[in-house]
């Protein structure tokens, strides 16, 4: 019964977050009146969508709200009045609010996050077609308006305390990026470790991450650092990046190529991990090798598969693809 009331009370703040945020967040004199829909009702519509059609969705509330349902277009022309700050700011406000007033899992005092992007399809009209881009859609001939995600998952508690938007053509590192600014200012308290799959790493990557002391987990491909590998004599050791001229051809500011230029090298830790298949896989993390050693480094880089099972329930479940 305790566990019922705590969650009763986190819905209800939850509740509180979301009005609290609708001042700044809506059209000039929307929502005066509680005729026709309401400002809550909408929003309880929105948050309890199944994936159904909007006209499906706006017969079943108003039939268990014992109501008069308004029309579709009603329906529409009010939702256009949300601003779509509402929706990022209330999100930010219900995550910090977990973190603040639950009791969370963490692994050493480290908030586990797994950070990975998604292409993600988007109603078809000009406005968006011209802002996010046009892809084929699921490897067919057909078009469609498609958008990059990038989101910032905690695997240890099942929570995605962040998604970037950008259009279709952008760089999933620049997203984790942004990902990573928001978390330092949203949670500027925490310590946290990302982890990240081999689509990620580069020079610039684990600079970043060295100057902001972000602890990670990173999967390397498996033709990248070639003779920082060779140059192994076992399984995990800290190693030294070189820094030569062929990589730092890559994408990067002129300001970080300088100063790169001048560090050299960059130590981190690199693991060779060899899986029940008989394939070979390669860690490299900055996570200290007397405090944490090689074998709880990859489990600890498995939990990453949590954010793959988030987006399928966001796509499949919660079907965010047809809202």
């Amino acid at each position: 019964m305790n566990k019922i009331n705590k969650i009763k009370k986190f819905h209800e703040k939850i509740i509180e977050i979301i009005l609290k945020n609708k001042l700044n967040n809506i059209e000039k004199n929307a929502f005066v009146r509680n005729r026709g829909l309401t400002f809550k009702e909408i929003i309880t519509i929105i948050i309890g969508k199944k994936g159904r059609t909007t006209r499906m969705e706006l017969f079943d509330f108003y039939k268990k709200a014992e109501k008069k349902a308004v029309s579709k277009q009603d329906y529409s022309k009010q939702r256009m009045k949300i601003k779509e700050n509402f929706w990022i700011e209330s999100n930010d406000g219900i995550v910090n609010q977990f973190y603040e007033e639950m009791k969370y899992e963490t692994f050493n005092e480290y908030i586990v996050v797994a950070i990975d992007g998604s292409k993600t399809i988007l109603p078809r009209c000009k406005e968006l077609e011209e802002k996010y881009g046009l892809a084929n859609a699921n490897n067919s001939q057909q078009k469609c308006v498609q958008c990059l995600i990038s989101g910032c998952y905690d695997v240890l508690n099942k929570i995605m305390m962040n998604i970037e938007i950008a259009p279709y053509a952008s760089d999933e590192r620049e997203l984790a990026q942004k990902n990573i600014e928001h978390l330092k200012k949203a949670h500027p308290d925490k310590k946290v470790l990302i982890i990240f799959d081999r689509g990620y790493p580069s020079i610039n990557l684990l600079y970043y991450l060295e100057k902001e002391g972000i602890k990670y987990i990173i999967r390397l491909q498996n033709s990248m650092y070639e003779k920082e590998k060779r140059n192994m004599k076992s399984n995990d050791e800290e190693i030294e990046i070189e820094l030569n001229k062929d990589r730092l051809t890559g994408k990067m500011s002129e300001e970080v190529r300088a100063e790169l230029k001048e560090k050299k090298v960059i130590r981190t830790r690199l693991i060779k991990c060899s899986l029940e298949t008989g394939n070979i896989e390669w860690l490299v993390t900055n996570l200290e090798k007397k405090k944490y050693p090689s074998k709880k480094i990859q489990e600890l880089y498995f939990k990453r598969w949590g954010i793959e099972i988030a987006y399928d329930e966001l796509k499949n479940k919660l079907q965010i693809e047809t809202c």
